[in-house]
């Protein structure tokens, strides 16, 4: 077997958002039937303020995938991108590499979008026309970029902590949605009112979200806790709310349920469905317009194994 090596700009060339989140949606359903398992993710921090994630998935008989990303802050001094890492995906007969993708966390990015995209689709209401996105980083515009494939948003509010950034975000996404009212939040609380979707994507360790700035009928997608420790919304918030996870296990260790299991508000047995469990049909999505949802995405190495098979087939097509 030959290993296909891709560097970031041709990896970047054959991303196509909608098959994404098709794809997507599709390994939430393989993940939750048992065709798909996932060791637990594995992280180790080489510096004070750095961290580096380890996640893999095996479809048996078929595939593996590892992926190792890490985050050191202090790079762009240096010159360097803060975010490195690979992708690697190995024939699951053989342990041949297939294919070696240095991506620098681009098909972490795109497959994050797209699980929000994922639980909007099956849990916002489908009337959702306002969006508010926290964060405005890279997470926070590619997922109301794949928001918009899913959902007909007229508005999208941003908040951050930094005036610029707003600023900066709202610029870069105005012009690439022209359709779209793009705004700054004068407040959080007041932006959560007003919102029918929202997405949190901060590296927080304590709430931003409180449960009482949440009205009926809003999604709420959080994907910024992926580690023991962080946090974006208050536990109260889970324990109201039609809470759905991407991994249980996972979400009970590294996402929001591990502050709602350490409240005392929630167990893990208190948790609606598993996405893939909606994804497959043995668990309904939103059944009331007043309803207010929470998708918990911490992230899986079954979606890193859909978006690189996603690459590989495009590149044996070439």
């Amino acid at each position: 077997m030959s290993t296909l090596t891709l560097q970031y700009d041709e990896i970047a060339a054959v991303i196509d958002p909608g098959k994404v989140i098709e794809a997507i949606q599709d390994i939430y359903g393989q993940f939750y039937r048992g065709a798909v398992q996932m060791p637990f993710p594995y992280h180790f921090e080489p510096t004070d303020d750095s961290v580096v994630h380890i996640k893999s998935a095996v479809r048996s008989g078929d595939q593996y995938v590892v992926k190792i990303a890490s985050y050191f802050p202090g790079n762009p001094s240096k010159g360097l991108t803060s975010i490195l890492g690979l992708v690697m995906l190995f024939d699951g007969n053989t342990g041949e590499p297939a294919m070696v993708l240095f991506d620098n966390a681009l098909l972490t990015h795109h497959r994050t979008a797209a699980a929000g995209a994922v639980g909007a689709r099956l849990l916002a209401r489908q009337d959702s026309t306002s969006a508010l996105v926290v964060g405005v980083g890279t997470q926070g515009t590619l997922q109301i970029d794949y928001l918009l494939r899913v959902r007909d948003i007229k508005t999208v509010t941003a908040y951050a902590r930094k005036p610029e950034a707003v600023a900066s975000y709202l610029a870069q996404q105005s012009k690439k949605h022209p359709g779209v009212d793009f705004r700054a939040a004068t407040g959080l609380g007041e932006a959560c009112r007003e919102a029918d979707i929202i997405v949190t994507t901060t590296p927080n360790r304590e709430p931003l979200l409180m449960a009482g700035w949440i009205e009926p009928g809003t999604h709420v997608t959080a994907v910024g806790s992926d580690n023991p420790g962080k946090q974006e919304l208050d536990p109260a918030l889970l324990k109201k709310s039609l809470y759905v996870t991407d991994s249980t296990p996972q979400c009970a260790k590294n996402g929001e349920l591990q502050h709602a299991i350490a409240a005392g508000v929630l167990t893990e047995a208190d948790v609606h469905a598993e996405i893939g469990a909606i994804v497959v049909g043995d668990k309904p999505g939103r059944t009331d317009p007043e309803s207010i949802t929470v998708f918990d995405s911490t992230g899986l190495g079954a979606q890193d194994l859909a978006i690189v098979n996603l690459v590989y087939d495009s590149c044996r097509k070439e």
